[in-house]
């Protein structure tokens, strides 16, 4: 979780999106906890890293510039042997 400017919160964790596949998810709260509908679609994204993978994220921070970026582990499709580094940026 983190702060983002106009007191907006954003929360990172994992979505199942399909039998063998998970991805990032990302939620931006506006400040009176509702979701922001400015951010993805209706203040949701979900990010696929490896296609029918284990995508794992681990933590978000903001910018100085006011980007999102998203730190996590993938498992899957890319890498066979084990887990790989993956991370994100977002607008």
């Amino acid at each position: 979780m983190t702060l983002v400017p106009g007191n907006r919160i954003v929360v990172v964790g994992r979505v199942e999106t399909g039998r063998a596949d998970r991805d990032f998810g990302i939620a931006q709260y506006d400040k009176n906890g509702t979701l922001d509908p400015h951010f993805g679609e209706d203040g949701k994204v979900t990010t696929d890293i490896a296609n029918f993978g284990d995508d794992t994220p681990r933590s978000v921070e903001r910018t100085r510039g006011g980007r999102i970026v998203v730190g996590g582990f993938t498992r899957g499709s890319i890498n066979s042997a084990g887990a790989a580094f993956a991370i994100a940026r977002y607008h």
